[in-house]
């Protein structure tokens, strides 16, 4: 296929286009994964998995301090139980009106919450029952409350955990994505520089090729041979028959060969030798029909000379009918 230098340069600069195109459209979706991968794990899991642990520990805190005040008889203590089951009761509303959890997590937020309720309302029957009817009373209730709170311990742990395992999955995948990424840009940066050196060495020699020579030296030349000078002598690489320096040498060769030719023929016509012309054959082109037109002059001017010889030739025998014949001025 023949394809010009500009559509070169252009196909060479377009590919570069494109490649940096290809590398932008591959970060952008991969920063844009992680870029969603962020947000839900900013806005969603994260919150999750804190408000989790927050409940779990609430859950601790109301079953230490109603064992506290059931061993004490310290009513303080219950007070400060009521206020962590009021945040434990808090944060699971909260949780459960978030619009990004499914149904299940909610049910499974529902059926905590009933748990709590069970545990609590036990726990402080057993309080109840420690500081008003004595330790056989409370030693009664100890056994409903803490397999209450074991059930409702393993109920939270389990909803805490698979939010702490869907947070780290995220954060698992945010980090691939970042250093998938990070690896995508780095490979094609390197391809975008070797692609780059193989077209920017492919174009140097295609021009160079095209030229033979540096652009440089190559308008000297041509101002040289424009301005009459045809005697520098021009080197070509081997081989080379389809450059611009091959042009241009060429022309100066057969200039000069013109050159010589005339120059031949004037000595030979210092010499006498009158009727030398140019053997115009060798020359193709306007070079071929130069040197006919110059064989013409010459010609002409000869015969002329010859018309005068003869009229003269004849005044001197004595002959003068014969008319010197009439030249313009």
């Amino acid at each position: 296929m023949n394809i010009s230098f500009k559509q070169r340069i252009l196909l060479g600069f377009f590919s570069l286009i494109a490649m940096m195109g290809i590398i932008i459209a591959i970060s952008l979706i991969q920063f844009n994964k992680a870029r969603t991968s962020s947000i839900e794990l900013n806005d969603q899991l994260l919150p999750v998995a804190l408000a989790a642990q927050n409940m779990a520990l609430d859950i601790l805190q109301v079953q230490q301090l109603i064992q506290d005040g059931s061993v004490t008889h310290n009513t303080d203590s219950f007070i400060q139980a009521d206020s962590y089951a009021n945040d434990f009761k808090q944060q699971n509303t909260a949780l459960q009106a978030m619009a990004f959890l499914s149904d299940d997590k909610k049910a499974e937020l529902v059926r905590i919450g009933a748990a709590f309720d069970n545990y609590y309302a036990i726990g402080r029957r057993m309080g109840t029952a420690y500081i008003e009817q004595g330790m056989e009373a409370g030693n009664v209730l100890m056994g409903g409350f803490d397999e209450a709170a074991t059930q409702l311990n393993d109920a939270m742990a389990r909803f805490r955990d698979n939010a702490i395992e869907r947070e780290t999955h995220i954060a698992k995948d945010l980090s691939e994505g970042v250093s998938s990424a990070t690896q995508n840009i780095i490979i094609a940066s390197i391809l975008i520089i070797i692609v780059s050196v193989l077209i920017s060495y492919y174009l140097t020699r295609y021009l160079y090729l095209q030229l033979g020579i540096d652009p440089f030296y190559a308008k000297g030349i041509a101002k040289e041979i424009a301005k009459g000078n045809f005697s520098r002598e021009i080197q070509l690489e081997p081989g080379d028959n389809g450059s611009l320096l091959a042009a241009i040498k060429q022309i100066q060769q057969s200039i000069n060969d013109f050159v010589a030719a005339l120059e031949h023929m004037m000595k030979k016509h210092d010499e006498g030798w009158i009727w030398e012309t140019i053997d115009a054959s060798k020359y193709p082109g306007t070079y071929g029909r130069l040197a006919k037109d110059i064989n013409r002059l010459v010609r002409s001017h000869i015969d002329v000379k010859m018309q005068v010889v003869e009229v003269i030739s004849h005044y001197a025998k004595g002959d003068f009918t014969m008319d010197m014949p009439r030249f313009t001025r």
